[in-house]
């Protein structure tokens, strides 16, 4: 999952995200931090937290929701959400066309993982999913990622 500034629709072509001084004299709306699992957690790499810290130009909201809304009525310029999370909270609060996501830079990017265990799911899905598992490490997709993160 991918977390990414989000800015009004009227400021896109003004306000960019290409680095932190991009940011420098806007505020940006950060929802409170939620509990490992929620899918409200903002998520923000430490540099961009120390940075908004020490520029004084976080502002701290309850959620995504009230970031998008406050965005929306110009109140910041800038809202820190989850892609997946803001896709469904502007369809759900009617922001289709009153804000948008810059997707030129992440803000944080974060693994998912899945998790099951076998009391609770047919033994069909974990052969299935054992056996595509097993497939994928013979790819040489599989070989990068071990590269990358086991070097």
């Amino acid at each position: 999952d991918r977390s990414v500034l989000f800015v009004r629709t009227a400021d896109v072509g003004k306000l960019k995200f290409s680095s932190f001084d991009d940011l420098d004299g806007h505020d940006v709306a950060v929802g409170r931090s939620y509990p490992l699992g929620s899918s409200e957690r903002p998520r923000l790499s430490p540099e961009l937290f120390i940075f908004l810290r020490e520029h004084h130009n976080m502002v701290e909201t309850s959620g995504a929701a009230e970031s998008l809304r406050m965005l929306a009525a110009g109140r910041v310029d800038y809202a820190v959400v989850g892609l997946h999370l803001a896709k469904r909270l502007i369809a759900t609060i009617r922001l289709h066309e009153k804000v948008e996501p810059l997707l030129s830079r992440d803000v944080m990017e974060e693994d998912i993982y899945v998790c099951f265990t076998r009391a609770r799911v047919s033994p069909a899905v974990v052969d299935a999913f054992s056996r595509a598992l097993k497939q994928f490490k013979q790819t040489e997709a599989y070989q990068t990622i071990i590269r990358k993160y086991y070097p």
